[in-house]
């Protein structure tokens, strides 16, 4: 199984949302600003407030993923995603972001029922505007090692990671691609 050491550089802000469930979501609406992103934040230590930062792995698995289904053809979308899902793993589940320090991001989110706008609410998250992490990517994919560097470039330029992503919120640069 070939494992590769990969280095990600943010080339556009990177928003979290961690769900937290929506009975205690509905307390901290009521919170300050900064208390709700601090709540909403992934940290390499779920149980500590002031540990590191972090990214979900997931994320990044996710947007792996989605790039080789979007580059699939016509008629090969649903077989890549079948052998491609089951093939991909990232090592770590959260990723250290090097930093504890956010700014706060706050926007109107409109919230739909049946369909429709019915309200608007304000969605607060936190925000890192420049931000890198490395993490172990592990393929069981029968690929050389560049095609699966080049898909991670289109994952990062064209997918992104954390929320918000539709507007471009999340998108990386591979900086480091290392078969270990």
């Amino acid at each position: 199984m070939p494992k590769f050491e990969v280095e990600v550089e943010g080339t556009s802000p990177l928003l979290m949302h961690r769900y937290i469930g929506k009975d205690v979501g509905k307390k901290v609406g009521k919170l300050m600003a900064k208390e709700q992103a601090s709540i909403y934040a992934y940290r390499v230590d779920p149980e500590d407030d002031t540990s590191n930062l972090a990214a979900n792995g997931f994320w990044f698995r996710g947007a792996l993923i989605e790039s080789f289904v979007q580059n699939a053809g016509k008629n090969l979308v649903t077989k890549t995603k079948t052998e491609v899902q089951p093939a991909l793993q990232i090592m770590e589940a959260l990723i250290d972001l090097g930093t504890k320090t956010f700014s706060i991001n706050e926007q109107i989110i409109p919230v739909k029922k049946a369909g429709k706008i019915a309200d608007m609410t304000v969605c607060i998250r936190p925000e890192l505007k420049n931000w890198k992490c490395t993490f172990t990517l592990e393929s069981l994919l029968n690929l050389p090692d560049k095609e699966i560097h080049d898909e991670l470039i289109r994952a990062g330029r064209n997918c992104g990671v954390g929320s918000a992503r539709p507007m471009g919120n999340g998108r990386f640069k591979v900086t480091s691609f290392k078969k270990i």
